[in-house]
């Protein structure tokens, strides 16, 4: 989503149908192992679709799922999106929340860098 975003090439569109389709049939059969990666891309292709508080809502709750059932480095990676998106809106203040949140939790699974 993020090339077709910043390239503003439709054609990757397909894939990314594809895979929330994939997902969410994974979600049906594991909630609590794929629902925060279904929050993620859906706040992802709101992202793209310029829906600014979709998205916002959509990576707080990725965000809050990865955290709840354990998925530490999801969670970072749901922040550091939610960075990305926040820094290209011009809330450079939450941004670096974000960011600082997402370094602190790739810390805690216990990358050493990045």
């Amino acid at each position: 989503i993020e090339i077709a975003r910043t390239k503003r090439e439709d054609k990757f569109l397909k894939l990314v149908e594809g895979s929330l389709n994939v997902i969410e049939e994974w979600v049906k059969h594991s909630s609590w192992n794929f629902q925060h990666k279904l929050e993620l891309l859906r706040a992802e292709f709101a992202f793209f679709q310029q829906d600014i508080w979709k998205a916002a809502k959509l990576y707080e709750l990725s965000i809050h799922h990865a955290g709840t059932h354990g998925f530490i480095h999801e969670q970072a990676l749901a922040c550091e999106r939610a960075a990305i998106f926040s820094s290209c809106i011009g809330n450079n203040i939450t941004a670096r929340e974000y960011l600082c949140r997402a370094r602190e939790l790739y810390l805690k699974w216990g990358a050493k860098r990045k």
